[in-house]
């Protein structure tokens, strides 16, 4: 699994009878994600509005359910956008008449466990998805990470300055 990486900088100015000094610490941490958040959608296109609709619906059917197979709470699915746009024969030329129309579904999945990403992804382009729009791995914990982050990226910074000091 990909890590999570936290970069803090911080700043420290000890004072010297003769001036300052700058210092900055950092500190990252590797963190293991627990949770993965996977954009799907699916699009279809038909040259009547009503079948390409029809044929979207039967589609978000299948996909939702076979989301729901993998163990997936209802409550971390959650549909994004809904979009319905035409297309003609000649963009140059909408006098041409229209082709026919696309409807597409876009759907966020919040993962609580990051091991089923790839039975998630293989199930849904098998059932109905067609896009898969990104992955985000993150913590559930972040403020904790980025707490300790701080706290070390402090300790770092008062180390250079306590160096530096004691060298001028």
């Amino acid at each position: 699994l990909p890590f999570l990486t936290l970069t803090v900088l911080l700043l420290s100015t000890p004072a010297f009878a003769q001036g300052s000094l700058n210092v900055s610490g950092q500190a990252m941490l590797y963190v293991v994600p627990d949770e993965v958040i996977v954009g799907l959608g699916i699009e279809t296109f038909d040259a009547s509005l009503t079948q390409a609709k029809t044929k979207n619906d039967a589609e978000t059917t299948t996909l939702l359910r076979a989301i729901q197979d993998l163990g997936v709470e209802a409550r971390h699915v959650q549909t994004d956008t809904v979009d319905v746009s035409l297309e003609y024969r000649d963009s140059s030329h909408p006098s041409q008449g229209i082709e026919g129309y696309f409807v597409r579904r876009a759907f966020t999945v919040t993962l609580k466990n990051p091991r089923l990403i790839e039975n998630l992804v293989t199930s849904a382009l098998s059932n109905g998805a067609n896009r898969i729009m990104g992955l985000e791995y993150r913590t559930t914990e972040l403020r904790k990470y980025r707490d300790e982050a701080r706290r070390k990226a402090v300790a770092a910074a008062r180390e250079k300055a306590d160096l530096l000091a004691g060298e001028m």
